[in-house]
C-alpha cells in the first residue's frame, strides 16, 4: 500500500478544489488525525500481509489481524462521525444562507411591489387621460358633422 494515499490534496480529493480554500483547509484538519493513523494502520497491515504470506498463519498472527482489524473499523466508524458531523455544520452554513436570502428577498419583493404600483397607477391615469380626450374629440366631430 502506498503512503501518497493519505495525502488530502486536490490532485486526490477533487472536491476540496471546488470549495474555498478556507473550507478546504478546515476540512483538511478536521480528517488530519486519520490522515496520520492511516500511515500506522498500513505499516502494521503490510507487516500482517508479510507474515501471513511468508509462513504460516499462527494464533499470535491471527490476534495481531484480528486487533488491527478491529483497530481500523473503529477509525472507520469514527471518520464516518466525523464526516456526519462537517455535513451537519454544511447544513446550518446553507440554512443560514437561505435565511438571508429570503430576508433580502422579501424586502425587495415589498418595493417591487410599491414601485409596480406606482407604475400601473400612472398608466391608468394616462388611459383614462386619453380616453377622455377621445370621447371629447368624438364629440366634438359628431357635433361639427
Amino acid at each position: 500500500m502506498s503512503k501518497e494515499i493519505v495525502i488530502l490534496d486536490g490532485k486526490k480529493v477533487p472536491e476540496l478544489q471546488a470549495i474555498g480554500e478556507s473550507k478546504a483547509l478546515r476540512i483538511k484538519k478536521a480528517f488530519e488525525p486519520m490522515t496520520k493513523m492511516l500511515i500506522d494502520f498500513e505499516d502494521a497491515f503490510n507487516e500482517v500481509i508479510s507474515e501471513a504470506e511468508s509462513g504460516e498463519i499462527t494464533p499470535e498472527l491471527m490476534a495481531k489481524a484480528k486487533r488491527l482489524r478491529l483497530d481500523i473499523v473503529k477509525m472507520r466508524i469514527k471518520t464516518g462521525k466525523l464526516k456526519d458531523k462537517e455535513k451537519e455544520e454544511a447544513r446550518r452554513e446553507s440554512k443560514a444562507i437561505q435565511g438571508v436570502h429570503n430576508i433580502l428577498v422579501c424586502a425587495l419583493k415589498d418595493k417591487d411591489d410599491k414601485i409596480k404600483e406606482i407604475e400601473k397607477h400612472y398608466v391608468r391615469n394616462v388611459i383614462l387621460s386619453l380616453d377622455r380626450r377621445t370621447k371629447r374629440l368624438k364629440r366634438g366631430n359628431e357635433i361639427q358633422q
